[in-house]
């Protein structure tokens, strides 16, 4: 019986299959490139930070303006940033990205403390980040500041998906971070526990967003204090862990634990 030529030339289903498959892959993976290459940029420019970024101090909060924008929408929304609300006007897109303070079932608290903080977008590429003011209060800029450069030269851990980091020499302002300006920046703390000579504040967030199985998602932040000196010793959560090794100035001017 003669053959068919062009079902003889066509590769079996399965096969075909199988091509889609790897060439949908080859392009997410490609897609999942090129946000990590954009990724590893913006962390040069903090290790570069003096030259790469404007740091103001405004009515509205600290602004860190980038002088090369790299990061567009969907590269933060590929790594679970999602904004709460979202508005455009000409080149100029503009987020407001919210995670609700979670509580305990009986802890309850007066006054809004969710993490709230806008990003803006020109010409597609994030441009400027603004941390509220309230912020400041608990963390100084200064603080902020020198923790975002030693980001810039954290590890990145690519199996865990999270970047290490620690600050070898804090100096005095690590001395300014105290448990009580925590709070009165966070509120009340999701737990507060004494381990290993340490006490760790832990507060609790969920995106405040539209999507139902995104605002089910639980993040934690931590921070711990060295029971004897008071310091600051570690920030930490689920994909950023920063270690900070205090300079025997700051033990000198370190508040005495309560």
């Amino acid at each position: 019986m003669p053959t068919d030529p062009t079902n003889a030339k066509s590769p079996p289903h399965a096969l075909r299959s199988y091509y889609r498959t790897f060439i949908v892959l080859g392009a997410v993976l490609l897609l999942q490139g090129c946000v990590y290459l954009r990724l590893l940029d913006v962390k040069s420019q903090l290790s570069d930070f003096d030259r790469s970024i404007k740091v103001e101090e405004t009515a509205s909060g600290l602004q860190l303006s980038f002088r090369k924008p790299t990061l567009r929408e969907d590269d933060l929304r590929t790594i679970g940033i999602l904004p709460s609300e979202r508005s455009t006007e000409g080149p100029r897109t503009e987020w407001v990205v919210q995670m609700r303070k979670r509580y305990k079932s009986k802890q309850s608290e007066s006054g809004n403390y969710d993490l709230r903080f806008k990003l803006l977008f020109e010409d597609e590429l994030l441009s400027t980040v603004t941390l509220p003011s309230r912020y400041l209060e608990g963390f100084p800029p200064g603080f902020i500041i020198s923790s975002l450069k030693a980001l810039g030269d954290s590890k990145v851990l690519k199996l865990k998906r999270a970047v290490s980091a620690t600050y070898d020499d804090a100096g005095s302002e690590i001395a300014l971070i105290t448990p009580e300006r925590v709070r009165a920046a966070l509120g009340v703390p999701f737990t507060s526990e004494d381990v290993d000579g340490q006490n760790v504040l832990r507060f609790r967030y969920s995106k405040d967003v539209d999507d139902e199985e995104e605002a089910k998602k639980r993040y934690t932040i931590a921070l711990a204090f060295d029971r004897s000196s008071g310091l600051l010793t570690s920030v930490s959560s689920r994909s950023v862990k920063l270690e900070y090794a205090p300079s025997e100035s700051a033990a000198l001017v370190a508040p005495t634990p309560r």
